[in-house]
């Protein structure tokens, strides 16, 4: 007796069309897939490689020569000291007028020594306030588009250059030549939204030492050099601690124009005419909004800028982007208050943004090679 068996039945063939096109979709699909994975890799190395570019201050140990055009005249040529134990100095070897200059910042002091005048002025270094690089990129990837450029040999580096490219039009492009190995930022330059492009940084020579000594960063002083603390600026844990020197209570807005963030706050001026100063970052441009009291002003204590008055509140902007963003900054902080005065007070108020977008804090930002360390 046969065994029952159950007819197969015969595959349902395509039509001719369908069969003779499939391969060729599936030969386009993997072709998109790998040109998307293609690209997904290369920003992750564009902006790994900047992550690193950020890190280097902090992290690579060098002694670099460098022209620093600061403002018009002869550009400033500098030798810079970094080691990630001790921070930063920078003499200054040219022009004349800045000859034996020294400035060091250990990430919580700045202290510049000026050698004519046989003195030291000491302040709080901007390092007190300022995000991590992993932050910072997690900012930048909300409001530039990074970009890997041509590649290049500057002071005999070879050195990639990142291109940082804003989605806003009143802030500037950023352009960074770096060190791939090491992660050293050679050249920085900034093309802003108008006027001409500003070298900020240009590398002449370079070495990456081992280590550095501590001798390295003492400033040479002299038994009668006099060492001058200012007053300001004074970081600040909170934006509230202000309200003890300006006696007012500082309205902030909920979100801030074209992706800016507060980076940090510190009260700027003197002890009788203090300034809250907001610092704010879109990740790669500071801007700083200034807010005082007028009862403790008889004027401005700004020569430019938008400067509005709202009761006793004096506001204004500052940063080297346009005109139009640094007013949005200044309506923003308006719009979120409201003069009493019949309580000679500030009365906070829900804001309403001016070309503002309500933009979440941003996570850090980890490099892929860390990014699946520990995952099974």
């Amino acid at each position: 007796m046969k065994a029952l068996t159950r007819p197969t039945r015969p595959a349902p063939r395509r039509p001719w069309g369908v069969r003779r096109l499939f391969p060729q979709i599936t030969r386009a699909g993997s072709a998109l897939s790998l040109a998307l994975l293609v690209s997904l890799a290369a920003a992750d190395d564009v902006t790994d490689l900047l992550m690193k570019g950020l890190q280097a201050s902090t992290k690579v140990t060098s002694i670099a020569v460098q022209k620093r055009p600061e403002g018009p005249g002869q550009p400033r040529m500098v030798k810079v000291f970094t080691s990630p134990s001790y921070g930063q100095l920078t003499h200054y070897l040219q022009p004349l007028d800045a000859q034996g200059r020294i400035v060091y910042d250990d990430r919580k002091v700045r202290r510049t020594f000026f050698p004519d005048d046989n003195k030291v002025i000491e302040e709080t270094s901007n390092r007190t306030y300022q995000w991590a690089p992993d932050r910072r990129i997690a900012l930048i990837r909300q409001n530039y588009t990074v970009r890997m450029g041509e590649r290049t040999t500057i002071a005999g580096r070879s050195a990639n250059e990142v291109r940082i490219i804003p989605r806003y039009d009143s802030v500037a492009t950023h352009r960074m030549w770096i060190d791939r190995s090491t992660g050293f930022v050679l050249r920085y330059i900034i093309e802003p939204p108008t006027g001409a492009a500003m070298t900020v940084t240009d590398t002449v020579s370079v070495e990456f030492p081992r280590q550095l000594s501590r001798e390295s960063f003492r400033l040479p002083l002299r038994e009668n050099t006099d060492v001058l603390r200012l007053w300001g600026p004074q970081t600040l844990a909170s934006v509230r601690e202000s309200e003890r020197f300006t006696r007012i209570n500082p309205p902030l807005p909920r979100a801030w124009p074209d992706g800016f963030r507060m980076e940090g706050a510190q009260i700027i001026g003197t002890q009788s005419k203090p300034i809250l100063a907001i610092r704010l970052t879109d990740g790669m441009t500071p801007v700083s909004v200034y807010i005082w009291n007028t009862d403790q002003h008889e004027r401005s204590p700004f020569r430019s800028g938008p400067v509005r008055l709202v009761g006793v509140l004096g506001i204004n902007a500052l940063g080297g982007v346009r005109e139009d963003l640094l007013k949005s900054c200044v309506s923003a902080v308006a719009q979120s208050a409201e003069w009493a005065p019949e309580r000679n007070d500030i009365v906070l108020t829900l804001p309403e943004i001016v070309n503002g977008t309500q933009t979440r804090i941003p996570e850090v930002y980890v490099p892929s090679s860390q990014r699946y360390i520990g995952v099974p």
